[in-house]
This record gives structure tokens, sequence and C-alpha cells, in this order.
């Protein structure tokens, strides 16, 4: 079964290896490497993770040489405590959408939490918490897998797990994708009084790569969805965010 897996899921990375390279981008590693460090690499100042658990977007030895302190906060305590030494300066257990930070962070920054969001409100996020500016890493809502997500009853989503051993953290929660296109996430910081400042559209993920069929079908519907309207079909998407 593995192997036959592993087979089909070639197929399809063999298959994307042959489009521009605009749908070949990894929006999670692009984030991480390229578009968040630039954002956040300014030298003592002091920033919050927030749902990153035992998985930061920063290691140690880079938080050192940036002299850059990080609180990570999550809502579960057990994802923050196997977090490896000088990872995080601070560690805060707490729901997001309740937690009211001591306003004295210059940067936070998130990555797979707006969608789990019932209300989704940038606002009470960067008022509260931040002094300067920050990012975001977001699923859209029009992605074929975020819609499905929407659909499909809890219980089935965990046979995920058998194709997918590694999404086992990430599925844990539900999602709602309240404000999670690029338009709505732009309008939404409008409202709120921060500038977006920059801004990367990912139409690359791996839920469908299991079978070749349906990603080569998923495939063709994001390369025309794309042409019609490129950040509505985007798949996940990053946003820098500064305070006005």
């Amino acid at each position: 079964m593995r192997w036959a897996l592993a087979q089909r899921t070639r197929w399809s990375w063999a298959f994307d290896a042959r489009l521009p390279k605009v749908y070949q981008v990894d929006g999670n590693k692009d984030f991480a490497y390229s578009f968040a460090h630039p954002t956040f690499d300014r030298s003592s100042l002091s920033m919050t993770w927030t749902g990153g658990g035992k998985q930061p977007l920063i290691d140690g030895t880079s938080k050192d040489e940036m002299r850059l302190r990080v609180i990570g906060l999550d809502i579960d305590e057990n994802e923050l405590t196997p977090t490896p030494a000088r990872y995080y300066d601070e560690t805060v257990c707490a729901d997001i959408t309740k937690h009211r930070g001591r306003g004295d962070v210059d940067l936070p920054g998130a990555a797979w939490i707006c969608q789990r969001l019932w209300r989704c409100d940038l606002g009470d996020r960067h008022d509260t918490e931040a002094r300067r500016s920050g990012g975001d890493f977001v699923p859209s809502r029009n992605a074929v897998f975020a819609r499905l997500n929407l659909l499909l009853p809890e219980g089935l989503k965990k046979l995920l797990y058998s194709i997918y051993p590694e999404s086992r953290r990430g599925q844990g929660f539900r999602s709602f994708y309240d404000k999670c296109t690029p338009r709505q996430f732009r309008q939404l910081a409008s409202e709120r009084g921060l500038e977006v400042v920059g801004e990367r559209l990912y139409y690359s993920s791996k839920y469908f790569t299991f079978l070749f069929p349906l990603h080569l079908l998923w495939r063709c519907w994001v390369i025309g969805f794309r042409s019609i309207a490129p950040a509505s079909a985007a798949e996940t998407f990053s946003m820098a965010l500064r305070k006005g």
C-alpha cells in the first residue's frame, strides 16, 4: 500500500516538475525561509510566533544571531513543552481569540491559524500585541482542499492520517476559513488600519499527489482558475502587514 502511494506521488511530482515555476513553489517553505525572514530580520526586536508549537519559525541559532526575542503562543501547552531549548524566550498557553498581549511585541507572526478562527479579526492581534508589523501564512478558502475541509465530516478527515501521517498534528482543529482569501484579507487589514507591505500567492499543495489522476484533475482546475482570477485561484498566500 505504501509503495503504491509512493509511486503515484512520484508521478504527481514528476508532472509538476514540467509546469512553470509559479506552480512549484511550496508556500510553507517560501513563507518560512524567503518571505518571513526578511520581514522579521531586524535586530534587537521581539516577536510572537502563534500556533507554531514545537515547530518555531526561527531556530535558536538564527534567533540569537538576530538578537531576536521570540514568544511562543499556542492553545495547546503540550505543543509548547517539547520545543528545543533556546527556540523560545517565553511561552504563553492561550486562546488567540481571547489573548490580549502587553503591547510590547514588535512583530506578530502566524501560519495556519487564521482558518481555524470562527471570526478572523486581525485588529485584535495587531492592536493589543504588536507595535510595528507582522506576517501571516494563510490557506485560501477557495482552495479545493479547503472546500473539502469545510464539507467533510471531522471523523472522515482522519483518513488523511493513513496517507500523510505527518499531517496528524495539523488536522486536530476545526477550520472555518473566515476572511481567508487574499481579497478579504487585504480588505480586513485596511479596515483595521493595517498596510499591506508584502504579498505572495502560491499554487502548490500536496493533498492530491497520492492519486495521480486526481492530482492531474486538480492541476487543470488550478491552471484554468489562475488564468481567469490569479489571486482567487491561490491555494495559500503570505501577507506582511504594517501598522499605520
